[in-house]
């Protein structure tokens, strides 16, 4: 079940299994509150978790704070802590919060496991959709992925680069980090110059210097709306970042994390540069956006349905089980290529509709079982 944290004031949440923080437990206990909760499923109580909790924004009590913690069908929780003051006839107060969470020093301890669970840092909402593997969804609702590794990590793309993506990384992981960007549009490869490298394939170069010039960046700003921005954000400066020394990718190179062996998959289409990166231990896909349920192939950068089509059927013959995308929350099953494959051969210009934007390129849209794909009369020939 999704539990969503949202974060509210200056609250700190972590979960821990109670049966493995005992020493977690005792060394934070000079600044956090230890609240042990019970979880409320459907009517059984469960006395399953602590709960630590940042010590200036709870009451002053010299006593144990105890909390109920009640989970909706929906994932939605409401936690409501009890402070003992004398005061109510059962000598409590209640005291009803919303519930934040932060990674904070979580990254140092291996017992617990935050698989599922969304948390909120300042312009991100992270969640660890498989074990090592991180999904980082940045203020424009672009998702990156970390990959963790034994001995290194690797992060897949780098969104808009509004806010800073150090102190996410950082907290998960210290392990040195090799960043790649999954093609060169603004969306994906913007946050690229806050590393000293990345890697790409070079057929994106062009793209890469268009999409990371002040006018595009400028574009984006003016559709953000200020509140939205990290505060102090320096308008000009970031219009002017560009890209970083970008270093050339070839499809087939692997990175050995320790334990973690990551693949690069040629899934030239929506661009001529665009890659996939394949987990082998985990049989899991990372894309950006070469494949997914409404796919863009009339972009000037995109192959044509014909090249498209032979990706999708190439790529589906390698071993995974599931893939993940840039632009969706979840884990698609690999037979979706299957419906890719069949929109892309069915799609012509009689049975589609014009696309609502990009209007100059004259696109059309053909949507067949769920899945969409966007064209026009020149990836179509």
């Amino acid at each position: 079940m999704r539990r969503e944290y949202r974060a509210q004031g200056e609250f700190v949440l972590f979960t821990v299994l109670v049966s493995n923080c005992k020493s977690l437990c005792d060394y934070l206990a000079a600044s956090f509150y230890v609240c042990r909760c019970r979880k409320t499923l459907k009517g059984e109580c469960i006395p399953a978790i602590f709960l630590l909790v940042s010590r200036k924004n709870m009451p002053q009590s010299n006593h144990s704070d105890f909390c109920n913690l009640t989970l909706a069908d929906d994932g939605r929780f409401t936690l409501v802590f009890r402070e003992n003051s004398g005061v109510d006839p059962d000598g409590s107060r209640k005291t009803r919060v919303n519930c934040p969470s932060s990674v904070g020093v979580l990254n140092s301890y291996p017992q617990i496991n935050l698989k599922g669970i969304i948390i909120k840092m300042q312009g991100f909402k992270i969640t660890e959709v498989n074990p090592g593997l991180f999904l980082i969804k940045d203020i424009l609702e672009v998702n990156m992925y970390l990959i963790v590794g034994s001995e290194k990590a690797l992060l897949f793309d780098t969104g808009y680069g509004i806010y800073d993506l150090h102190p996410v990384i950082e907290s998960i992981t210290d392990k040195p980090i090799t960043v790649i960007l999954g093609h060169g549009h603004i969306d994906h490869a913007n946050g690229a110059y806050q590393f000293d490298e990345v890697y790409m394939r070079e057929e994106d170069n062009e793209l890469l210097a268009e999409h990371t010039s002040k006018n595009i960046r400028d574009s984006i700003l003016e559709r953000m709306k200020e509140e939205d921005l990290p505060p102090g954000f320096d308008r000009e400066k970031w219009s002017l970042e560009g890209a970083c020394n970008v270093k050339p990718l070839k499809p087939g190179e692997v990175f050995d994390l320790g334990g973690k062996t990551v693949e690069v998959i040629d899934m030239a289409a929506h661009t001529g540069g665009s890659i996939g990166v394949l987990l082998r231990e985990d049989r899991i896909l990372l894309d950006s956006d070469s494949a997914n349920t409404h796919c863009w192939i009339f972009v000037p950068q995109s192959l044509s349905l014909r090249e498209y089509i032979a990706m999708l059927e190439r790529v589906k013959a390698l071993d995974f089980d599931v893939f993940y995308v840039a632009h969706q929350d979840y884990a698609h099953p690999k037979s979706d290529f299957d419906k890719f494959i069949k929109a892309a051969k069915n799609a012509k210009i009689e049975n589609s509709k014009p696309y609502d934007s990009w209007e100059e390129l004259n696109p059309y849209i053909y949507t067949e079982d769920g899945a969409s794909i966007v064209f026009n009369e020149r990836t179509l020939a």
